[in-house]
């Protein structure tokens, strides 16, 4: 079974290779420079081990518990299914079913979502920050205007799905009472109204 699980991914790429132009691909990659090419790999590193503590800290908000190591294993596994298989969320469901540890999935899920949704909104955030440093410094403000509504609306989109999401959360669970102070819970149906109340029993106090 894991020979199977290394040779699946492994044939897919070399047949992506196949029909892509390997051997053009692999006559570009031959002048490329080393340093570049260390360093590249070495961000590449440190963007999914931060992201991986992004969707540990997001977890815990959750009430979900992840090891460092573990979230940091699931993540590369996550973003190599998602370069390798189509649709590119592959890795990100296999990632929250693998981390519910047996209890639900929605939290896991959650976590999950939220982790992607906070990636997105940070590059969301730096092309908006770009595009106003460009047109600052005198860049091509057709050009950036014409392409600057779609971070600007995912943002704003965002904002407004986290405000929502917010005031859904801090919502009392329990329906009012007509009348009533805020937080009491509406009477039974059949005792007329009234609510009634328990007092509670005298203990004797020991000295």
């Amino acid at each position: 079974m894991r020979l199977l699980r290394l040779a699946l991914p492994l044939g897919l790429i070399a047949l992506c290779l196949m029909l892509a132009g390997g051997q053009a691909a692999l006559a570009r990659l031959s002048g490329l420079s080393s340093g570049w090419f260390i360093a590249s790999v070495g961000l590449l590193n440190a963007v999914t081990i931060l992201s991986a503590l992004r969707w540990r800290m997001t977890a815990a908000a959750l009430a979900l518990d992840l090891s460092l190591g573990l979230a940091v294993r699931e993540y590369y596994l996550a973003q190599f299914a998602n370069q390798t298989l189509p649709g590119g969320v592959v890795g990100d469901a296999a990632r929250a079913l693998r981390s519910r540890k047996g209890g639900p999935l929605r939290p896991a899920a959650q976590a999950v979502v939220l982790e992607r949704a906070a990636g997105q909104a940070g590059m969301a955030a730096v092309a908006v920050g770009g595009a106003c440093a460009m047109l600052l410094t005198g860049g091509p403000a057709d050009d950036l205007l014409a392409i600057l509504w779609l971070p600007a609306g995912f943002l704003a989109l965002l904002l407004v799905g986290a405000r929502r999401a917010g005031a859904a959360w801090r919502r009392p669970r329990g329906q009012l009472a007509p009348g009533g102070p805020a937080g009491a819970a509406a009477p039974p149906a059949g005792t007329g109204g009234a609510v009634a109340t328990r007092r509670p029993a005298h203990r004797r106090g020991f000295c």
